[in-house]
């Protein structure tokens, strides 16, 4: 259970990680990250000097193609598990034309429900 749980963990892929774990649950767990063992090749340092402390950016740790997969299958498991929609394949990734230029924001509409 926890193998699987960790895949979900916002760390580099590939990371060996030493982690507490702070609350377990029936379909989830929380913990912290101790230390690093062995850094993945998809960790790199941070752009921004507060991304340690903020909470408002939770990728910038890893390389820009692999963010944005990891939110590519997000919005897909979205879709999916809150939307009810089987075989969800995004077409398309949205790149930022600068690396690190603050959060963007996206508008998604439903073409079906204007009919």
């Amino acid at each position: 259970m926890l193998t699987e749980l960790l895949e979900k963990v916002l760390h580099a892929g590939g990371d060996e990680l030493e982690i507490e774990i702070t609350g377990l649950k029936k379909k989830f767990a929380r913990g912290k990250i101790l230390n690093i063992s062995k850094a993945s090749a998809l960790r790199v340092k941070p752009l921004c000097q507060y991304y340690e402390n903020c909470g408002g950016c939770c990728y910038q740790h890893i390389i820009y193609e692999q963010q944005l997969e990891i939110k590519k299958r997000q919005v897909e498991d979205v879709f999916q598990k809150i939307g009810k929609i089987a075989n969800v394949s995004m077409a398309r990734r949205y790149k930022l034309e600068e690396e690190g230029r603050g959060l963007q924001k996206a508008r998604l509409i439903n073409r079906a429900d204007q009919r």
